[in-house]
């Protein structure tokens, strides 16, 4: 799957780098447009380094081309785009490996060109600017590595020759064909015992001596006229005998090494017999148990090679060969431990260096071009592990020495047990794995540190193992004092950091934080760094999603949560102020108790000192959570606050529907600001909270008359009907049946609002002495809306609205501006419309409805500003105006037939 996203990921980070690039010059790169975009840049480049393997990523430029690996990627004009920038900039490739970091992304874009530089003053400015970063790679020559497919094979001939100097055919074939080696073997033993080249073909036995002349093992081998395969049949057959009885050394294998550099050496001045004569020579000269081992090699990997096509590295294969074998056998007899294996195989991996840089020209332009391959010994040591018995295998893995295996091979072996279901012995071989980066050798760590990171998405699979081995890399990365193997132990916490992250592991992530909060005190500045590169932090609200989802929050979740308390509760505040609706709201409060005291106290630490704005969005939360600390701090803060911040903090907290939502705000009452009072006395009408009906009842009976007075004590009236408190039943039938002498005591919006509300507490009051009251019916329109119990949200509204038939006009004027409006749904407690220009919410203006002449007056808070929609909501209204409102929704309403027939009739 990895080979066929490599082109589109990679697509996908050249577009961000170029935008990210184009950015930087227009803004700066520390605009945010700039830095959201360098998060972009480096998650499409994470994805693209993922998909092309362990060697990371190349992009190179070929003419107005962007080529990955050699391989064109499009032509789409970001590609065409950044190849030409490369290309301006005197820049054949860069190569992103694997251990790239934010950092040095950062870096490279800061000092890429601007398009006006010349050319070598931008490969001066991108090599200086990285000079220290050792995982971006840039390179000046110019190189597209080819594919080996095709024409590579059709003109190996040609390749080899061009390579070694020579030019005829019968050279071409020596370095690619073991049956020719077999010859100039053979040759070389006919001379070496004194008979000719004819001598050496007659049999294995040609200059061997002991054991290997016997007439038993020339029938063995099958030589004669009938033999097809000539010397490679009678090679392939003796390897299949045996060794003989005669010991080889690790010098052995050495001269032989050396011989077969000699020989291409000898190969590559002179195609001629000249040349041939000179590696037969080279041949003779070696011992002869150096000899047969050399016979034997190429017999065995004549055989594992056969029916594959000539290559022209044929003896640096071979000599691996070699070198792997008689590891592998020495290592089968017990005579080398397993941590010496490695430095067997280097020791003559140094010998093959000279022969593999005459004939690998490949691998030298590719490492010229900086892409980076893995080492010849890593490939070596994964090669001998490869074929090495199970049971070797398993007694390695499970011992201290376990690092000795490559992580590929431990994956391969892994695999092999879990398809036989063997899951146990998984666990064992991964637990011994990860145990050994507290090995006292620091070779030891960082191929374990290594293996780790390669196998984080085993030890993912099994949640206990993948806990063990954070802790353990955790532990052994506060103590780690040798540099070059932090960084590999860095690697491995931060690959099983974002594996269980990604798995949503939360054992295993308890396990990160918990090794995070003890690093802190020793190495504070590199935990922040690992925490940040985790990935955990921006996973979050992933996290409160599956918690609020669950009905039982998943094992390790709660915890997660309680160790990162301020993203956590920040998350939370956000989540519940968006969220509205009972269910939802209910749920965040409940998840959000379980986090305990600490996240309650950072909800109250912003509440109490953060500025209004931030201070209001954690109000709602922490309301559900401790409403009586909420009560003490807003009566502290509220008369600082501006109005717009206390409107949002009402609403915010009515919102939240926390049980003592009615004591919170009448606690409050007398520090908001007067002109909120009305709508603070109608949210504890609202709250169904009974034993708040004495503080409405004060409100009610206040002296005073002047405009907001009087719509406060209408809007205490209202509240009282909506608690049904029945100890106002004989103040509100004051206020509806009230007369003095010849007019009436009390305005008719008071009476109304009384009789109204008289009619929840006292039916039957209502319906005896109503018809005396003198009301008419289009003024019992619009009664104040009770609380459903069971609604969908907490907050709910006041009046019904009503969508008028006719949109109303008004003018809204604020401090600094004047704005007209068109209104098309009213209600006595406020309306929806649209307007030429914006105002923002929370704005006071004076609105007035109609004409200049006959407009109704009221105070106003701007809300829900969305494109040219707005809401208002009435802060104060005279009790004419409101009396004439009223009279408006009645003429306007589509159901007017059924409300107030005498006004159609008058109509």
């Amino acid at each position: 799957m990895a080979a066929d996203l490599r082109i589109p990921t990679a697509r996908a980070f050249v577009r961000s780098l170029n935008i990210l690039l184009k950015f930087s010059r227009l803004y700066g790169f520390d605009h945010p447009r700039t830095a959201d975009q360098f998060k972009t840049a480096i998650a499409d480049l994470r994805m693209a380094i993922a998909t092309c393997g362990g060697t990371g990523l190349l992009l190179a430029a070929a003419g107005n081309e962007l080529l990955l690996d050699g391989k064109p990627m499009g032509s789409t004009p970001a590609e065409r785009g950044f190849g030409l920038l490369l290309a301006s900039a005197g820049i054949s490739s860069l190569l992103f490996t694997p251990l790239v970091t934010d950092d040095d992304v950062a870096k490279l874009a800061r000092s890429f060109p601007s398009g006006t530089a010349k050319p070598a003053e931008v490969a001066a400015q991108l090599k200086k600017a990285l000079a220290d970063v050792t995982t971006i790679r840039m390179n000046e020559i110019r190189f597209v590595p080819e594919n080996a497919d095709g024409a590579e094979m059709r003109n190996a001939a040609q390749l080899i020759a061009d390579s070694l100097g020579g030019s005829s055919d019968e050279m071409k074939s020596w370095l690619t064909d073991p049956q020719k080696l077999l010859q100039l073997i053979a040759a070389a033993q006919g001379n070496r015992s004194g008979a000719g080249p004819a001598a050496g073909m007659a049999g294995p036995g040609g200059g061997t001596g002991g054991a290997r002349t016997n007439a038993a093992e020339q029938e063995r081998s099958g030589v004669g006229a009938g033999s097809s395969d000539g010397t490679l049949s009678q090679f392939t057959n003796f390897a299949a005998t045996g060794a003989g009885d005669a010991e080889i050394s690790e010098a052995d294998v050495l001269s032989v090494l050396k011989a077969l550099t000699q020989m291409t050496r000898d190969l590559k001045g002179d195609a001629g017999d000249s040349a041939k004569e000179e590696a037969r020579r080279e041949i003779s000269s070696l011992p002869p148990n150096a000899q047969d081992v050399l016979r034997d090699a190429i017999a065995s990997f004549a055989a594992q090679t056969k029916g594959t096509r000539p290559s022209r590295a044929m003896l640096a294969e071979l000599a691996e060969h070699l070198a792997i074998r008689f590891a592998l056998e020495r290592y089968s007899r017990g005579e080398v431990k397993v941590n010496a294996i490695r430095q067997l195989l280097e020791k003559m991996n140094r010998e093959i260096a000279s022969l593999r840089d005459m004939i690998g020209e490949r691998e030298a332009k590719m490492a010229q071009a900086g892409i980076q391959i893995e080492s010849r010994s890593e490939l070596m040591d994964r090669r001998f592990w490869s074929q090495v018995p199970e049971a070797g295998k398993q007694s390695v893995l499970l011992s201290g020495e376990a690092w000795c295996i490559p992580g590929r091979n431990v994956r391969a072996y892994a695999n092999e047990l879990n398809a036989r279901q063997d899951h146990e012995l998984v666990g064992q071989v991964l637990g011994r794995y990860s145990a050994c980066i507290h090995s006292p050798d620091a070779e030891a760590r960082r191929r374990a540190a290594a293996g780790i990171a390669e196998l984080a998405d085993l030890y993912a699979g099994d949640p206990p193992l993948m806990v063990a081995a954070i802790r353990q890399v955790g532990m052994q990365l506060c103590s780690e004092g040798d540099p070059e193997s932090q960084v590999l132990i860095d690697k491995a916490f931060t690959t099983l950091s974002h594996e269980a992250a990604s798995r949503r592991c939360y054992p295993a992530i308890v396990q990160v934080l918990t090794s995070l909060e003890g690093m802190e005190n020793q190495r504070p500045a590199l935990s922040q760094t690992l925490l940040q590169s985790s990935g955990i932090r921006e996973r979050m609200p992933d996290f409160l999603d599956e918690a609020l989802r669950c009905e039982r929050m998943p094992e390790g979740l709660a915890d997660v949560l309680r160790l990162m308390p301020q993203p956590a509760i920040a998350q939370f505040a956000t989540k519940f102020r968006r969220a509205g609706q009972r269910v939802m709201s209910d749920r965040l409060a409940e998840v959000a108790r379980s986090l305990g005291a600490e996240s309650c106290n950072r909800l109250k630490d912003t509440l109490r000192a953060g500025k209004p704005e931030e201070a209001v969005e954690v109000a709602g939360l922490l309301s559900r959570l401790d409403p009586a600390a909420v009560g003490k701090i807003i009566c502290e803060r509220l008369p600082e606050w501006p109005l717009a911040a206390q409107d949002r903090l009402l609403r915010v907290i009515a919102a939240a529907g926390a049980p003592e939502l009615g004591a919170l705000i009448a606690g409050a009452f007398t520090s908001f600001d007067p002109m909120l009072r009305s709508l603070a006395i109608e949210e504890i009408g609202m709250s169904g909270d009974l034993g708040l009906a004495s503080q409405l009842f004060l409100i009610a009976e206040a002296d005073g008359r002047s405009t907001l007075e009087d719509y406060m004590r209408l809007k205490a009236i209202e509240a009282i009907g909506r608690l049904r408190a029945p100890a106002g039943r004989e103040l509100l039938q004051g206020f509806a049946s009230d007369k003095r002498a010849w007019r009436r005591g009390w305005h008719d919006e008071i009476r109304i609002a009384a009789y109204q509300a008289l009619e929840k507490i006292d039916p039957k009051w209502s319906k005896s002495e109503g018809p005396q009251l003198g009301f008419e019916s289009w003024q019992l329109i619009q009664p104040a809306l009770d609380p459903i119990p069971d609604a969908a949200w907490y907050r709910q509204r006041r009046y019904q609205r009503i969508r008028l038939d006719r949109p109303a006009t008004a003018v809204a004027t604020s401090d600094d501006a004047e704005i007209k409006l068109v209104i098309k749904n009213l209600s006595l407690g406020g309306g929806v419309g649209t307007s030429d220009r914006r105002l923002l919410p929370g704005t006071k203006v004076v609105l007035k409805i109609g004409t200049p002449l006959r407009s109704i007056r009221m105070d106003a808070l701007m809300r829900d500003v969305r494109n040219l929609s707005f809401g208002f909501e009435i802060l104060s209204i005279g009790l004419e105006d409101r009396s004439r409102l009223r009279k408006l929704l009645a003429q306007q309403s589509r159901s007017k037939a059924q409300l107030v027939p005498e006004l159609v009739a008058a109509s």
